[in-house]
């Protein structure tokens, strides 16, 4: 990567000045910020989603940095786009740590990107925080890697503990996108289904490519299920709403964290949506004034509300704010142990936070939204001990 790309993916990276967190007052001041790195796709089939997760990276920086900064000084964020291309979320991690000698790093990007860029951090000794990718290896890569994210066993034992307890009916089918990521939430629903008088009927798969979900949703018609408990992004589930409004299946559908976006909305048909629940990490209707302020501010700055993505940036910045506070340095082993050291945070969005496990994943709540007049609304928050500490 020469240097002419790496300067105009930095500034490209910020956008609006006010949000800005290299343009301090002078170069002498710049140099000493405290860098974060962070990378998210923001071209590529995922732009929406990884365009928010820097948006709100980039308003925790300026929250903290209105607040007094940490040790003393700015925050300045070092965002790389990696668009959508696991090589590249390997390059511009080798970038960061290397060149760029970040403190410590933020995925906000998706499983099959943040693997492999995790793997760097964890050569290069430089702690990453990953903002909202489920998959399990990703903690596992070692001790320099976490996650404030749901990771997959959590949010599928939640999407399990929904159909049986909150839904209260028995039989679901899954139709699970054909990835990494699909694979662990449809694994962690699966494990857990039966202690929740939950059966799986069927199973049907699906690749990012297909266009047409109608072959599978035909299937599920055909047999008795009283619910689909479907992962994809945005767009697949836009698809999924607007294939299954247009068979006529009025099946309910139980969907995860991928479909927590104002494009799933803005591509489904009127109607589409209506009543589709998910489990997710915001809880739009917290009384948590971090999130009411988030979510206003958001607004206010980037025209759109505010979603799962962005608040889950957002808190991987604060808590590595809160690390390097607490260790009082930017040694990495130092900030590895104070986040070990916190056992509860309520400055975030998508908390509380309830510490970190052992290997490095966080303790959370998990929120049920349901879709609304094209809005998502707060319906349940699963903070059972038996669905947090599954690790």
């Amino acid at each position: 990567m020469n240097r002419k790309f790496h300067r105009r993916t930095v500034i490209a990276g910020f956008g609006l000045a006010a949000m800005s967190a290299l343009v301090l007052a002078g170069p002498a001041q710049a140099e000493d910020a405290i860098k974060i790195g962070f990378f998210s796709p923001q071209t590529g089939f995922a732009s929406a989603d990884g365009t928010a997760a820097l948006h709100g990276a980039q308003l925790a920086v300026q929250f903290l940095n209105e607040d007094g900064g940490v040790m003393g000084k700015k925050l300045a964020l070092v965002n790389y786009d990696d668009s959508s291309k696991p090589d590249q979320a390997a390059n511009v991690a080798q970038k960061m740590t290397q060149g760029d000698k970040v403190v410590a790093g933020v995925s906000g990007s998706y499983s099959f990107l943040t693997r492999p860029a995790a793997a760097i951090f964890q050569r290069a000794r430089v702690p990453l925080m990953t903002a909202y990718a489920v998959h399990p290896q990703i903690t596992a890569t070692g001790k320099y890697v976490f996650r404030t994210g749901v990771p997959s066993q959590v949010e599928g034992a939640a999407a399990a503990w929904t159909v049986g307890k909150l839904m209260g009916v028995k039989k679901a089918a899954l139709i699970t996108m054909d990835n990494d990521a699909g694979a662990a939430l449809a694994d962690g629903f699966k494990k857990t289904a039966g202690d929740f008088g939950v059966e799986v009927v069927t199973e049907e798969k699906y690749s990012l490519k297909d266009k047409d979900l109608r072959p599978i949703l035909n299937r599920i018609k055909g047999m008795n299920v009283d619910v689909i408990y479907a992962n994809g992004f945005y767009a697949q589930a836009a698809r999924l709403v607007n294939q299954r409004q247009e068979l006529g299946i009025t099946t309910p559908v139980l969907g995860m964290e991928g479909f927590d976006s104002p494009k799933f909305f803005e591509l489904s048909k009127p109607g589409a949506a209506e009543g589709v629940m998910i489990t997710t990490a915001l809880d739009r209707g917290s009384a948590n004034p971090v999130v009411q302020r988030f979510l206003k501010e958001y607004k206010a700055q980037f025209g759109l509300s505010a979603d799962m993505v962005a608040a889950s940036s957002f808190d991987a910045v604060a808590v590595l704010a809160e690390a390097i506070k607490r260790a009082n340095s930017t040694d990495p082993d130092a900030i590895v142990m104070a986040l070990h050291g916190i056992k509860k945070m309520e400055a975030v969005t998508t908390g509380p936070f309830h510490g970190f496990t052992k290997g490095g994943d966080v303790i959370k709540p998990v929120v049920v939204q349901q879709a609304k007049g094209n809005d998502w609304v707060h319906h349940a928050v699963i903070d059972n001990p038996e669905i947090m500490n599954l690790h």
